[in-house]
Order: structure tokens, then C-alpha cells, then sequence
């Protein structure tokens, strides 16, 4: 009997023709595997309509997942696009210097050097040459006074105040007559076309007068001597350069040195 209820039962619900043999022989495996205490209507049989109300669930379900990760692909991949420009960009811009460090952020004053007033040029004025204090006669009688005009006039044309040196060129019928006055030493020369007679020597204080080298030679092979007197003690030497007739004086005399070159004339 209960067989036959469940047969019956069966048949009430069948669906369409074309699937009533797949969902017979599910009720009836179905049916057959309840135990005999459970009642036929406590049995949830699946319709063809649940069946396909159900796939379309599952499948919109797995629609709007597939468009969820679509959109999640398409916002990671704007993010990377995005960090990709940024990147380029920083790579791009010239590099920024990098600010000193300051303490407690407070920046350090900035001294400005105020900038120098103008000074105007100083003259500086020569100083003098020292003037010897005028003494007053007294047993004694001052006659550098009176005027000796042929002595001025002389020293006018033989004395060069700037060297020191005194100096006399004449020329006559046996040559050129020179005479020449440094400091102690003394130099008297004749000169004939280049061939050169004459003497070299010095004043010594309170003896007067002493000749140191006797001068016999010519002035394009030159000439040349050394002295030696205890008090003074060097050498000259006579030539020509050009037309100029040059004199070159080392000396060492009363404890002081005398190094000079000179031009004494042009032939």
C-alpha cells in the first residue's frame, strides 16, 4: 500500500514530457532510500522551474564577481599608471638641493659685511734731506760764502750730483784726454783712435796721490787689471761696446764696497 501512494504521488507531479523519465527515476531512488517512518510529504521534490531559477542566480553571481575583478584590474591598473607617471616625472626633475640642516629649525642670521667707505688717496709727501744746524761762528771764519764762480761753473760741467762722479772729456791732436773721479779712485786715460795709454789710482787721506795699474792697450782686445794694497785692493776693465767706451769697477776700499759700470765717452 505504501508503494502504491508513493507511485500515485508521483504521477500528480510529474513534469514536462520530455524530462519525466530523469525525474522519476530520481523520486523513486529517492523514495526508495527513505526508511518506511518518513512520510512522503516531508519529501522536497526540484522542479524544473527551481532548477532554472537557481542556475540563473549562480550564474549572476558569478557575473557580477567576474565585473567586480574587472573593475579591481582596472583601478590597479590606473594606480600603477598613475605611480609609473610619477616616477618618470621625478626622474625628469633636476635634483633639489638639499637644505642645511639648521638647530631647533630656527635659521642662523646672515651677517652682511658692510661695504668699505672709499678712502681717499694720501700724498705722501717727500721728506727732506737732512739740513746740518746752522752754528754760529765763533774762532773760526766761514768762507764757503764767497762766491768762487769758476769753480761753480766747473762742477756745473764735470760733477754728476746723482752718482757721485766727476768726470772731464777733452778732446785734442794726440787724443781724447779723459779724466774721471769716483769716490777715492782716479782714472787718467788717452785714447787714439782704439789704441789707450794712461793709469789708474787712488787718493789716500794725508798721503795724497798712489797708482795701483799702469794702462798700455787697446780697447778692441780689451783691457783688464787687478790691485791689491792692503786699504783697497780690485779691478777694472776697459772696452768697447758699440762705440762706447765702457769702464767696469769692482773695488773694495777703506771698508766699504765701490761696484760701478760706466760709459765714459762715445768715439
Amino acid at each position: 500500500m505504501h508503494s502504491l501512494l508513493s507511485v500515485s504521488k508521483i504521477s500528480l507531479f510529474q513534469p514536462p514530457k520530455h524530462t519525466t523519465k530523469s525525474y522519476k527515476t530520481t523520486q523513486l531512488s529517492i523514495s526508495s532510500s527513505l526508511p518506511p517512518s518518513i512520510k512522503m510529504s516531508q519529501v522536497d521534490i526540484l522542479t524544473p522551474t527551481d532548477a532554472f531559477s537557481t542556475g540563473a542566480t549562480a550564474a549572476g553571481a558569478v557575473e557580477a564577481a567576474e565585473r567586480k575583478s574587472a573593475e579591481g584590474a582596472a583601478a590597479i591598473d590606473a594606480i600603477i599608471a598613475t605611480a609609473t607617471a610619477a616616477l618618470e616625472a621625478t626622474s625628469l626633475a633636476p635634483p633639489a638641493e638639499a637644505a642645511k640642516s639648521v638647530p631647533n629649525g630656527v635659521a642662523a642670521p646672515t651677517k652682511v659685511s658692510p661695504a668699505p667707505a672709499p678712502v681717499a688717496p694720501v700724498e705722501v709727501t717727500p721728506t727732506p734731506a737732512p739740513v746740518a744746524p746752522k752754528i754760529a761762528a765763533y774762532g773760526a771764519t766761514d768762507v764757503s760764502v764767497i762766491p768762487d764762480e769758476p769753480l761753480e761753473k766747473w762742477l756745473r760741467t764735470h760733477h754728476n750730483e746723482e752718482s757721485g762722479e766727476f768726470l772731464s772729456v777733452v778732446q785734442e791732436r794726440s787724443g781724447i784726454n779723459i779724466d774721471w773721479s769716483w769716490g777715492p779712485f782716479v782714472l787718467k786715460l788717452i785714447i787714439d783712435f782704439t789704441s789707450v795709454t794712461g793709469e789708474f789710482g787712488i787718493n789716500i787721506p794725508f798721503w795724497g796721490y798712489k797708482k795701483l795699474i799702469d794702462i798700455n792697450g787697446d780697447l778692441i782686445a780689451g783691457i783688464g787689471a787687478g790691485f791689491d794694497i792692503g786699504i783697497a785692493s780690485g779691478n777694472i776693465k776697459l772696452y768697447l761696446k758699440g762705440k762706447q767706451v765702457i769702464l767696469e769697477i769692482h773695488a773694495q776700499a777703506f771698508g766699504k764696497s765701490w761696484d760701478k759700470t760706466v760709459v765714459l765717452v762715445t768715439l
